[in-house]
């Protein structure tokens, strides 16, 4: 998983409020949308 991000965290970010980094914490690719639930929902 280490070259999802080459050590770097915040390139997890892959748009605003899109997050790549469920793969880190469970098996498979996976993106989650993040944020207070009015800015998930405008998203």
């Amino acid at each position: 998983m280490t070259s999802l991000h080459e050590g770097d965290r915040a390139r997890l970010e892959v748009s605003p409020n899109l997050w790549a980094g469920v793969g880190l914490v469970r098996t498979g690719a996976g993106t989650a949308l993040v944020g207070d639930p009015d800015t998930v929902a405008a998203r």
